[in-house]
């Protein structure tokens, strides 16, 4: 036993293959990477708990090949410390190479600090934010292709950049390659009618497994979000803008031939949101929702895009302001940035100075600049033109007290 965890474990001392079958009910197997726990061809295992599970990597051989769950395989995964967790990680959808013998290994990881390499923190592509603290190393021998399966559990771990989830995103799985954290798909089309591969959930979902896209590199794997459609109603444009006192919403999609209705959401604190209206096809591929009415102060808005077999999206959230002026930062105009200059947006309640600080990876400074915020809509321009290719972090602050942290690439 290790320090006083009452469920009983044993430790291999030389690698050990399973034949036939092996049931996990009680008690853990620790191995390592010499060590190690394989589930030959034949081999199967089944059951899997808080009290039952591999510390350490576990191994599976495969040379099977379908499109549907019986040829899966799920890692009985999991970390002795410093608390007992039981991550189990699946690989499915199996392509076989010809009747040649693929291995596939797993390994949960967990680390409070979120220090380890290649747990950096570093984001890429189209995810705007990750599991701060559990990842599995997932890797192949062998030319045989498959999904990552991650159960997604709400709340099960906090969440890098943000602690907490924010509203209105898509979970999905996320891969560490090339130096950074990015969706499975680039293309960001996620398949959510391909049960049981679901490649992306609502991140407000309680749980459920969610699938990599059908991969041949593997690398470390955690789950990640993002503000992407997952559906096939592509939206274009989504302004909200001020209009005689009132808010004007104009939105434009790609295609229509899917769509039952839109809903409209209003907040006033950008978390929680109220169905404000429906808006319904309309022949075209251009619509618009007038809000009238409006108070002093700032309104927040969405779209719910439902779709007519009833799966629904998330536009992203605009903001508009009436009344006194607030400070807000939006974000960066272009992402990735391209040239010496990263464009910031920013809407300052009044003149005053801001500061920009340019991170690295680790939160060492790179860059420091001082700027002069106008009263209204500001585009802030900081000089990049020093640092490499890279992802950094920028964290910006106003006079007012106002601050956000914003990751950029460049």
């Amino acid at each position: 036993k290790t320090g006083t965890s009452p469920v009983p474990q044993i430790t291999l001392n030389c690698p050990v293959g399973i034949d036939k079958e092996i049931t996990f009910t009680n008690g853990i197997i620790i191995s390592s990477s010499t060590n190690l726990l394989g589930v030959e061809l034949a081999g199967e295992a089944t059951g899997g708990s808080i009290n039952s599970f591999v510390n350490g990597p576990m191994a599976k051989r495969t040379n099977n090949s379908g499109g549907n769950a019986s040829n899966d395989f799920e890692f009985k995964t999991g970390k002795l410390l410093p608390a007992l967790r039981y991550r189990p990680l699946r690989v499915g959808q199996l392509v076989a190479d010809g009747s040649n013998v693929t291995t596939y290994s797993a390994e949960f990881n967990y680390d409070p600090a979120a220090s380890d390499s290649p747990r950096n923190l570093i984001l890429d592509g189209n995810i705007l934010g990750i599991w701060k603290n559990q990842w599995w190393d997932v890797n192949r021998i062998g030319n045989g292709q498959a999904r990552v399966g991650i159960n997604y559990v709400k709340n099960q771990d906090s969440w890098f950049v943000s602690g907490t989830l924010p509203d209105n995103v898509n979970v999905t799985v996320a891969h560490y390659n090339n130096g950074g954290w990015r969706a499975t798909r680039n293309d960001e089309l996620f398949n959510v009618t391909l049960p049981p591969y679901f490649e992306a959930r609502f991140g407000s979902d309680a749980l459920g497994m969610i699938y990599s896209s059908p991969l041949s590199t593997f690398s470390p794997f955690t789950i990640g979000y993002g503000y992407n459609s997952i559906l096939p109603i592509k939206l274009i444009t989504f302004t909200a803008a001020l209009q005689n006192g009132a808010g004007i919403l104009q939105w434009k999609i790609a295609d229509a031939t899917d769509l039952r209705q839109f809903d409209v959401e209003y907040s006033t604190d950008g978390q929680r949101f109220n169905r404000l209206g429906t808006v319904m096809p309309n022949g075209g591929l251009s619509f618009s929702y007038l809000h009238k009415n409006l108070a002093a102060g700032i309104h927040y808005y969405r779209l719910r895009m439902v779709e007519k077999d009833g799966q629904s999206s998330f536009s992203k959230t605009e903001m508009i302001q009436l009344g006194r002026q607030q400070t807000f930062i939006t974000g960066l105009l272009q992402n990735p940035v391209v040239g010496g200059q990263a464009i910031l947006q920013v809407n300052s309640a009044t003149p005053q100075h801001a500061e920009a600080v340019v991170l690295d990876a680790i939160g060492r400074m790179l860059l420091k600049q001082r700027v002069q915020l106008m009263a209204g809509p500001n585009n802030v321009n900081l000089t990049v033109l020093p640092l490499p290719a890279g992802t950094y972090r920028i964290l910006f602050r106003t006079q007012d007290g106002v601050e956000k942290v914003i990751p950029m690439m460049k």
